[in-house]
């Protein structure tokens, strides 16, 4: 299959057109199409005169990063021109529809992913736009009644996917750019549904069978004890809750919960078996077909077969392009290196969804496959080999898992260990023998092998909660740039070179900028603020050269631990709650589990650390904050009742309002302050910023729609481009900047 002769083969040229799609799927900016027509125009140009030799091998991969990079620029351009046109942001429009996939239904409502049949609104283009599409359905509180494999009718409100809200936090825009989805249908409060039946299709067949398994599995096993089954042998993710995935994350066990590619092969030898039993059978089938090939073909045709009724995953489906292409080379007798088949699969992928390079699930997969090819040779001893599997698999994806999840899990290689064999040779064969079972009307053996499943994934659970805590820890990395990336890849590559290669253990050298990176902290004398967007929440920290202050944790689940270990933030010196609400103190409990606090102030009237009253302060190394309202006397509860801090250093006077209003802005105005940013909710910033108007007046929240018409264009809040980072220097500059300008990308739609 690879061309001879020291000419780049089949796999080179996927690995090159691999490195044009990556360049542009992470691009800042749209990577206009033409450029990567012309350079490839131009490399053929090049190859065609250069006939052969080294320039002409070099001018083809110049080809194929051309190709890759063309082909996921027209992908990246058609997924944004493709979103809800800003014009129509926010109108009410009437949908009809097919639910695909397994419809989520949690705490707060629905979340579906609905493909549009009709649309009509007062945007009649935009509307049209929207068939044949795919929306995100989201219905608060509400939305039992819908089904997989169903269609219905909504009124809804539509909505653009929001980009990136900051660092660490979630992008909606990202999500839909890779998923295919164009808008977020809100269904209107008090509109009525409409369940139009069933929908036609294979599609639709194949998810109200996923979901009716999933239903008899809760029935037979409980919602509890179902959650891993239910993962393991369809692939159904939606019963596990935060608490499950963070143990998972802290075992670096996330990989084999979603079906992965060693359970669909797994599963593919039920189809050798099969044959075999068939040509045992039969032995004249021998000489129509002979048995290794005919094994190949059963083994690729039930793993295709798993792996859609499994969701068509992206590991299950690089498993299944893997089995069918070894399926063709048997068949046509190709004598092929042990990467090709692998390569080729990936291949099939970039072709069909460029864009797929952007989800982790692509990389975990495939890179560790491509780890195991490279680090494990061959051995006679299957022991050594399967721990030598181990360590290769669990340390080559350390940069994976340090980019996607900015963590790496400290027991990962151990808990992997035991788990591998544990998940994937005891729970997922009973977990899908009993969906087997269960289709061929053998209830009670289904019951039974799910349970036995159950017990098992119960046994390990139960072992990795009994590990302590400091062991079982994650351990917080910032996002890696491209340059520490390459050279932890370099690292990993050289140590996992065979024995007997000089230096390898100095590798993993290369790895600490990833694991220790640098710390981007203000010069010494100088102040930086980072104000964050969070849905319906605030929350601000103020960082000086040594030290780390929080003000309030915004909502629960807003996701600022992550956001404040990714700006790498390891420890709070000093955290203060200026109010009790759920947008301000909701999200305490994440802080304190995720972070070390040194020093806490609550408002008055809540206990769990020192009471925020008028005179307390914090000083540290020329940087103090101090309490200005409320006193004791003061009444406790309200917006009035918020506590009001002044931060002072050498760049400068900040004072955080709160959601205290104009009296007692009039009231702290009286103490001769002279702030240089002043920082408030965004009902209460309009009573501040009479009091103090040299001041750089800035939100903590987005207004609401109504507010946000009238905004003063000169007062910059969250919502405008994402949390917003302000520096102040000693020398009198004050610098903000948004988040989609600090890191823009080409999906923010801009």
């Amino acid at each position: 299959m690879d061309a001879g002769q020291g000419r780049p083969g089949s796999s080179a040229f996927i690995a090159a057109a691999l490195v044009g799609a990556v360049a542009v799927a992470f691009a800042p900016t749209p990577v206009p199409v033409a450029v990567g027509v012309g350079a490839g125009m131009l490399a053929l140009l090049a190859r065609a005169m250069l006939r052969g030799g080294v320039l002409g091998h070099a001018a083809m991969l110049v080809f194929a990063v051309a190709c890759g990079a063309a082909w996921t620029g027209v992908h990246a351009q058609r997924a944004v021109t493709a979103f809800l046109p800003i014009e129509a942001e926010g109108v009410e429009a009437v949908i009809e529809g097919r639910i695909v996939g397994l419809p989520l239904h949690g705490p707060s409502g629905l979340v579906a992913t609905l493909e549009v049949e009709s649309a009509d609104g007062p945007w009649p283009a935009a509307a049209a736009a929207l068939v044949g599409r795919r929306v995100e359905l989201r219905w608060f509180r509400d939305g039992e009644g819908v089904q997989a494999g169903r269609r219905g009718r909504w009124t809804v409100g539509l909505h653009r996917p929001p980009p990136s809200r900051g660092p660490g936090l979630d992008d909606a825009a990202r999500r839909a750019a890779v998923d295919g989805v164009v808008a977020i249908a809100r269904v209107r409060g008090g509109s009525p549904a409409l369940d139009l039946g069933e929908a036609r299709g294979l599609g639709a067949a194949i998810d109200r069978w996923r979901e009716a398994v999933s239903t008899t599995l809760v029935d037979c096993l409980g919602p509890v004890r179902a959650r891993y089954v239910r993962a393991l042998s369809i692939g159904d993710t939606r019963g596990l809750v935060e608490q499950d995935w963070t143990l998972l994350r802290q075992f670096g066990l996330t990989h084999l919960i979603a079906i992965s590619g060693f359970h669909v092969a797994l599963v593919a030898l039920v189809g050798v078996a099969v044959v075999r039993v068939a040509w045992w059978l039969a032995p004249g089938a021998a000489r129509r077909c002979p048995r290794p090939i005919a094994a190949a073909w059963g083994a690729f045709g039930v793993a295709a077969v798993y792996a859609v009724l499994a969701g068509a995953s992206l590991p299950t489906v690089r498993t299944a392009l893997m089995i069918g292409i070894v399926a063709i080379v048997a068949t046509r007798r190709w004598r092929v290196g042990p990467l090709q088949p692998l390569a080729l699969a990936v291949g099939i992928v970039l072709a069909v969804d460029p864009l797929a390079v952007m989800t982790p699930g692509f990389w975990l997969s495939c890179g560790g496959v491509a780890l195991l090819v490279w680090g494990c040779g061959p051995t006679g001893r299957p022991v050594p080999g399967f721990l030598r599997a181990q360590w290769v698999a669990s340390l080559g994806l350390l940069p994976v898992l340090a980019a996607a999840f900015l963590a790496v899990p400290g027991l990962g290689p151990l808990a992997n260990l035991v788990a591998i064999p544990w998940i994937s040779l005891g729970v997922v064969p009973l977990a899908v023998a009993g969906v087997a079972a269960s289709a061929l009307g053998a209830d009670p053996w289904a019951a039974l092998c799910w349970q036995a499943a159950a017990g098992l994934m119960s046994m390990l659970e139960g072992a990795l909660r009994t590990v302590p805590a400091d062991l079982a820890m994650l351990w917080p990395v910032s996002p890696p740039s491209p340059l520490v990336l390459g050279a932890a890849a370099l690292g990993l590559g050289w140590v996992l070179m065979p024995r007997g290669t000089p230096f390898r253990l100095a590798g993993l050298l290369l790895l600490v900028p990833m694991l220790w990176p640098a710390s981007s902290r203000p010069a010494m004398g100088d102040l930086e603020v980072w104000v964050f967007d969070l849905p319906r929440g605030d929350a601000v920290l103020l960082r000086s050269a040594d030290h780390d202050v929080l003000v309030d944790a915004g909502p629960e689940g807003a996701g600022l631990p992550r956001a404040l270990q990714t700006l790498g933030v390891r420890r709070i010196d000093l955290w203060v709650q200026t109010r009790g609400n759920a947008g301000r103190a909701g999200g305490a409990a994440g802080v304190l589990e995720g972070l070390e606090v040194r020093e806490h102030w609550m408002p008055p009237g809540r206990s769990g650390g020192r009471v925020a009253l008028e005179g307390r302060t914090w000083s540290v190394e020329g940087v103090s904050v101090e309490v200005l309202h409320p006193n004791a006397d003061f009444p406790t509860g309200g917006a009035e009742a918020s506590a009001v801090l002044v931060a002072r250093g050498p760049a400068g006077q900040i004072l955080l309002a709160s959601d205290a209003g104009a009296w007692i802005a009039s009231r702290v105005a009286r103490g001769g302050l002279s702030p240089r940013l002043l920082l408030a909710g965004a009902p209460a910033l309009a009573g501040w910023s009479p009091r103090f108007p040299a001041a750089v007046a800035v939100a903590t929240r987005a207004p609401g729609p109504a507010a946000a018409r009238r905004w003063p264009p000169d007062r910059p809040h969250p919502g405008q481009g994402g949390t917003l980072r302000v520096r102040l220097s000693a020398d009198g500059a004050l610098e903000i900047r948004a988040w989609r300008d600090l890191q823009p990308r080409w999906w923010d739609g801009r």
